[in-house]
């Protein structure tokens, strides 16, 4: 059992100021030795535009992974074999593309030491590929800039810094859970109504920032454009020297990012549609490996909503901390309306980029959250006031149902 959070999720590489983003700052470079990838990576956009990914990815010299020297430097080879072997799978007209040795096997190599798979996920595509333009100042839009892209437009720089900005903003509302947490062991209930203020107004910014995708992200451009690169990888063929394995892998998706998977966790939110519940439990295994662990252990018990529920007035800040998670959801829900749904147009269940049916998972999780608010108020109004039943057997029956799913 985890009684100090605060110093579970620092053990767990989670930065108290930037959250689950990649800290120290991400490398902007690879040693010398690695110069051709970043070259590569330089050289993509350009690549993908004049249709010669696989041609000029092909050509560059096999590079010994071994010779890495530090984490940092991990995560930025990863990310950019990540852009490239995602480049070469995404531009080929094969039903089963084919990533040369000179990439799959070191891509492979160091994707095992991170514990990902070798397929481009959030956790290279956002918490590795951000710098700040300035040499001071927070994680925010116009002060960061992505390392890697594979257009070069404003509209996908664009794409990954508002989500980097989130992930930002979401280290308070992760801080705060773990306090929150911590203080229902002492039972202080004045501090812990403090922290639900603070998720409270967190989560509130993350869904303001969210709501500016639109600002510099055109919904067409991303749909046809930035989505393909993202999307999942089906019967890809790694070249491994000798011998090629075959896999099928998601794509990235903002349900392989910590943060939600660890509010909820925290605050006690329950997804119980079983596809929407086993895809999140199939997307910790694509998160970094330490963000995975803070997730399942927090998912093995969290006392915070059963002590709120005991106490109006934490009831009450309570109920206002998940309403706004189920506001960013709700918003969430209407940018892949508009970013993907609609630019489907006619087609029925949309693929998102991670390979869910992402109208009804996205809704899924959305009502889940509300629900949680439901039933804590409505167990509440039941405990504080038991004659109801007596006068009412509709509400009997309310009770015992809702008493059975809490």
């Amino acid at each position: 059992m985890v009684t100090d959070w605060k110093f579970f999720l620092v053990e767990h590489g989670v930065d108290p100021d930037y959250g689950f983003l990649l800290t120290p700052f991400p490398e902007v470079s690879l040693s010398s030795y690695f110069a051709p990838w970043d070259q590569a990576a330089l050289h993509l956009p350009e690549w993908i535009e004049n249709g010669s990914v696989a041609e000029e990815a092909g050509k560059l010299p096999f590079k010994d992974p071994g010779r890495i020297s530090s984490k940092g430097e991990m995560e930025r080879a990863m990310l950019v074999l990540s852009f490239l072997g995602s480049a070469i799978v995404h531009t080929s007209a094969d039903a089963s593309p084919l990533i040369p040795r000179n990439i799959s096997v070191p891509w492979r190599y160091i994707a095992t030491r991170l514990g990902r798979p070798p397929v481009l996920s959030h956790a290279s595509a956002v918490l590795a590929n951000w710098k700040r333009t300035g040499n001071m100042g927070v994680v925010s839009l116009g002060n960061i800039e992505p390392l890697v892209t594979f257009t070069r437009t404003e509209d996908e720089k664009w794409f990954y810094m508002v989500t980097v900005e989130i992930e930002s903003q979401a280290a308070e509302a992760i801080a705060a859970v773990a306090l929150a947490l911590e203080y229902t062991t002492t039972r202080n209930s004045e501090n812990i109504l403090q922290q639900l203020k603070v998720v409270r107004n967190a989560v509130r910014m993350m869904t303001t920032t969210l709501k500016r995708m639109k600002e510099k992200c055109d919904p067409s451009v991303f749909y046809s454009g930035i989505r393909p690169f993202l999307s999942s990888f089906k019967d890809v063929r790694y070249d491994l020297g000798g011998r090629t394995v075959t896999e099928s892998w998601h794509g990235g998706s903002a349900a392989q990012s910590a943060v939600l998977q660890f509010l909820d966790a925290g605050m006690g939110i329950e997804h119980t549609e079983p596809k929407s519940s086993a895809y999140m439990k199939e997307m910790l295994n694509y998160m970094p490996p330490q963000h995975a662990t803070i997730v399942r252990k927090l998912k093995q018990g969290s006392p915070l909503k059963d002590y709120c529920s005991s106490e109006s007035t934490l009831q009450f800040f309570y109920d206002k901390a998940v309403e706004t998670i189920h506001d960013f959801r709700t918003e969430h829900f209407k940018i892949a309306h508009e970013y993907i749904i609609a630019q489907a147009k006619a087609e029925e269940g949309v693929i998102g980029t991670g390979g869910t049916e992402l109208s009804s998972f996205l809704k899924s999780m959305r009502d889940d959250t509300k629900k949680k608010v439901t039933k804590l108020i409505t167990l509440f109004t039941l405990k504080q006031h038991p004659n109801l039943f007596m006068a009412n057997p509709y509400i009997n029956v309310m009770k015992n149902s809702f008493l059975l799913q809490i």
